[in-house]
């Protein structure tokens, strides 16, 4: 899959992009196949960890923190690989969202009223955990619930 998709990128000087880079293995992998193809620049998208609500990544320090150190990890793996570039998309996207639904909301406009009062602080400790440890590279936000 990599060898195609990198060729691609490559034949037409575009910045290959991996969904799938939420683990430190995933992400050299990526890496790893990138530099074989002798790319300059990647794309990556990485969102929380499964099994928490948002309000509770806001609420609990104690649940932040397997994410956090997640995002300063795969910063500091990236920045070795590319230490001049990187782009990053933290990604969430509805109807259920990266993260868990919390079983107190029954319908999912109760779900996206608790996202929008807890998703500028949880975003905000994501991106921050990774700029971190790789202040230069480019994270930004993406957040795809058509309302």
């Amino acid at each position: 899959m990599y060898e195609s998709m990198l060729t691609f990128a490559d034949r037409h000087h575009i910045i290959p992009y991996e969904s799938g880079a939420n683990t430190v293995e995933d992400l050299k992998r990526f890496l790893n196949h990138t530099k074989e193809k002798d790319i300059s620049k990647t794309w990556i998208e990485i969102g929380p960890d499964d099994g928490i609500t948002i309000k509770e990544f806001v609420e609990n320090p104690e649940k932040q923190e397997s994410t956090l150190e997640r995002f300063r990890q795969l910063a500091r793996i990236y920045k070795s690989y590319y230490p001049d570039f990187a782009r990053i998309t933290i990604f969430d996207e509805a109807p259920l969202g990266a993260f868990d639904r919390d079983p107190q909301n029954k319908d999912y406009e109760a779900i996206f009223e608790q996202f929008k009062e807890y998703a500028p602080e949880a975003f905000s400790l994501m991106y921050e955990a990774f700029k971190d440890e790789f202040p230069q590279a480019e994270v930004g936000i993406f957040l795809h619930h058509p309302h």
